[in-house]
């Protein structure tokens, strides 16, 4: 109610150290949704701090930040909520892991993982954000060593991230741009193979997301990513191995 009349009274900014304390899960959900529109509807700012878990799933990107050392200075920086929920929370009783960009770059990778090789080790693949945030969290690994030591943990992004990260020996790339602008290039090339048969897409779409979505109404996953795989099997085969070597080492 308090921080309700304060909203009401337009003040310019709204300062509150853990808003959702005493809350349980379900209310700290609904009050964000509904602090949000109000704050909206009057103008006003709130800025606020919480370790709450509940809360920082239902933020927008442009909402959430994250309060970091950084070579001994306190930054405040715009971070994912898997990024925050990895150094809060952790992710116990796995020998390896495998940080990466997004659901569909993780399904790939595990989609070649299972495809063949014996794994001797227990893996999990964790969803990040963008690239820069994978690399950050990794870094932040190697100094605290919260997901394990640096020798377990690992980058993989999308091949359109190697200028900016080709120096780096714990991060392996994708074959291709991104699994989404793969199948986009193959679609612009061969749209009348009948793999794409009853898909028209004109809608400006750079980043081939959108004709990504439209495959997945027609076929399973699996069976995009063998598509795209063709596209570059010697480059795809190499990424597995590396994927494969990293679990075993």
């Amino acid at each position: 109610m308090s921080i309700y009349r304060l909203i009401q009274q337009q003040k310019k900014l709204i300062v509150i150290d853990e808003l959702d304390i005493s809350l349980d899960a379900g209310a700290q959900v609904h009050l964000i949704k509904e602090l949000r529109e109000f704050c909206q509807e009057k103008s006003v700012t709130l800025l606020f701090t919480t370790h709450s878990l509940a809360v920082i799933k239902v933020l927008e990107d442009d909402e959430l930040f994250y309060l970091e050392s950084n070579k001994g200075k306190c930054e405040i920086v715009k971070r994912s909520y898997n990024y925050i929920k990895g150094i809060l929370y952790q992710f116990e009783g796995w020998d390896k892991y495998i940080l990466t960009e997004d659901r569909v770059l993780a399904s790939f990778i595990k989609w070649q993982l299972k495809s063949g090789g014996i794994l001797n080790k227990e893996y999990i693949v964790i969803p990040i954000g963008p690239a820069s945030s994978v690399i950050a969290l990794m870094d932040e690994n190697n100094g605290e060593n919260f997901f394990s030591t640096k020798n377990n943990v690992i980058s993989v992004v999308d091949g359109d991230q190697k200028n900016n990260y080709k120096d780096r020996g714990e991060v392996i790339f994708l074959p291709f741009k991104s699994v989404e602008k793969a199948l986009k290039k193959l679609y612009g090339n061969n749209r009348n193979d009948v793999f794409f048969q009853g898909v028209v897409t004109s809608e400006p779409d750079e980043k081939g997301k959108n004709i990504y979505k439209r495959m997945e109404e027609k076929h399973l996953q699996d069976k995009i990513f063998e598509f795209v795989t063709k596209s570059d099997k010697v480059g795809v085969d190499k990424f597995k191995l590396d994927l494969q070597n990293f679990i075993n080492q």
